[in-house]
């Protein structure tokens, strides 16, 4: 999806005389406040699903004086959803770099290797964000199981969600800020 979206991008802007309307820095700078929303919005929405789950507390008291080795399945990991959010502020919104990567190479006669540069770019992100989203599948499940009676165990899996959303936030919030800085500066 990131690749297209820049080709989409790049030859709006080159053939069908978008250049005209909008300078390079601005198209750019465009795309980085659109990030930067994009990294905001997914960390406010992780922010949100760890604050609405502080909220839920559930007994295991099944009313009989032995426990069960099991779980209960209430699906407290990182969900489909939220690798969604993460795909699609990472490969959906177009990287301001490989716009440029891309149209140097339209304007240079070299659009092939531009092309390529940029599929290779987007397939690199994807292997990141893939890598990414399995840690956070399969990496707090064996912690959990590894430190079942590990207090800084427990408590280090209940605050690492809080601390890498609000990372997550203030990551966006500075992009946001340094684009739209920039931006005005034009």
């Amino acid at each position: 999806m990131h690749t297209l979206s820049v080709l989409v991008i790049a030859v709006a802007w080159t053939f069908f005389s978008l250049s005209d309307l909008v300078r390079t820095e601005q198209l750019t700078g465009g795309l980085q406040v659109a990030v930067g929303v994009s990294v905001v919005a997914l960390g406010g929405w992780l922010l949100w699903r760890h604050f609405a789950r502080q909220g839920h507390h559930h007994g295991h008291g099944h009313g009989h004086g032995h426990g069960h080795g099991h779980g209960h399945g209430h699906g407290h990991g990182p969900s489909r959803p939220g690798l969604l959010m993460l795909g699609a502020a990472g490969g959906l919104t177009p990287s301001p770099s490989a716009f440029l990567v891309l149209i140097t190479g339209l304007f240079s006669g070299r659009s092939g290797f531009a092309l390529t540069l940029v599929m290779i770019f987007g397939a690199g992100m994807a292997a990141v964000l893939c890598a990414v989203g399995l840690t956070a599948l399969y990496g707090r499940a064996l912690v959990l199981r590894v430190g079942r009676s590990r207090a800084a165990v427990r408590l280090a899996s209940r605050l690492a969600p809080l601390f890498a959303a609000s990372g997550i936030t203030i990551a966006g919030c500075a992009i946001t800020a340094v684009a739209v800085s920039n931006l005005v500066a034009l």
